[in-house]
Order: structure tokens, then C-alpha cells, then sequence
């Protein structure tokens, strides 16, 4: 094999090396993201920052522009989440 042959062979195996690599971090981080959504330490975390939205919110007067910003911000975590709920 001349030096021009492995080049390319040894190019070859490290974008392969690095394909693998790439797709073994990224089943990995799905995986540990699907674990923290489906944990109840995740469900009780959102629970509680829902319960302090939700006890600011009652707490005084709003504005109309924090209004906007809860309804939108609960409006978000309503459709985000609506499978899992």
C-alpha cells in the first residue's frame, strides 16, 4: 500500500471512530434526559415551582405585562408537557 492508500483508510476509520463515538453520547444523553423527565424528583420539582408561580401570583397586584408573562409561561409548560400529564 502506498502512503496516499492509508491515508485514506486511516481517514475513513476515524470518521467511522468518530460517527460511533457521536451517536454512543448522544444515545446517552437521551437516555438520561428520558430518565430525569419520567423521575417523580423531576415531577416534584415541577410541582413545587408551579406552587411558588402560583403563590407569587397571589400575592398583590399584577401588571399587565407579568400577567402576560405567567399565562404565556404556564401556557408553554401546559403544551410542552400535555403528553405527560
Amino acid at each position: 500500500m502506498n502512503f496516499y492508500q492509508k491515508c485514506i483508510i486511516i481517514f475513513l476509520l476515524s470518521l467511522t471512530i468518530i460517527f460511533f463515538s457521536i451517536n454512543i453520547f448522544f444515545s446517552n444523553l437521551k437516555n438520561n434526559v428520558s430518565s430525569i423527565l419520567n423521575s417523580d424528583q423531576f415531577n416534584y420539582y415541577l410541582e413545587v415551582k408551579i406552587n411558588d408561580i402560583l403563590e407569587n401570583l397571589a400575592e398583590g397586584e399584577l401588571s399587565k405585562e407579568k400577567e402576560e408573562y405567567y399565562k404565556d409561561l404556564i401556557k408553554k409548560i401546559r403544551d410542552k408537557y400535555q403528553n405527560v400529564f
